[in-house]
């Protein structure tokens, strides 16, 4: 029985690992490549900024020296904002000033 035992701990520590690696590496490439999606985002909107923002916040927050469910945390209270300004219904967007100003809150709250 403590073998079985032991052995979904590894699997679930292993898993934990992979999901963790995985954000690194999606962080990375969004900071690695912000001319390759940001600039192709209106100006005039502030959507440009907002995508270069999200990428630079979002990879200083996943490499900081904070705890990893504080990074977590941090990364999904970024996001949920994002990813309706940019992949949601129109008729969730219509909020969108309103939605980048609940991102910039997120940042500033990530910077304190």
């Amino acid at each position: 029985m403590e073998d079985a035992e032991q052995s979904i701990i590894d699997t679930f520590r292993i898993e934990r690992e992979r999901s963790e690696l995985q954000v690194d590496e999606a962080t990375a490439y969004l900071f690695d490549n912000i001319e390759f999606f940001a600039m192709t985002y209106p100006g005039a909107l502030g959507l440009r900024e907002l995508a270069m923002e999200y990428a630079t916040t979002s990879r200083l927050v996943w490499i900081s020296n904070r705890s990893l469910a504080r990074k977590v945390e941090l990364l999904q209270s970024l996001s949920a904002p994002i990813e309706v300004i940019f992949f949601g219904y129109w008729w969730k967007r219509v909020h969108l000033l309103n939605l980048m100003s609940d991102f910039k809150d997120k940042v500033i709250e990530v910077q304190e």
